[in-house]
């Protein structure tokens, strides 16, 4: 039977890092994912309602939307 050497944890760690109560959350980054995430939904949901685009001219949107110069 192991014995927790940590909260929860097993064994030791491979190599020591930064203790998780200084770790500190990246604000900005999760803020515009989640901004992109809403403004995807939204403009899906304008193409399936408003403009009644069909499927294959979605691909083909996305296509030109993501294509990489």
């Amino acid at each position: 039977m192991k014995l927790n050497i940590f909260k929860g944890c097993t064994e030791e760690p491979l190599f020591v890092s930064i203790p998780v109560d200084n770790y500190i959350f990246p604000v900005l980054h999760s803020l515009i994912g989640i901004g992109n995430n809403l403004l995807n939904s939204l403009l899906e949901c304008v193409a399936e309602r408003v403009e009644k685009v069909s499927y294959h001219e979605v691909i083909h949107r996305n296509a030109v939307i993501y294509a990489e110069p």
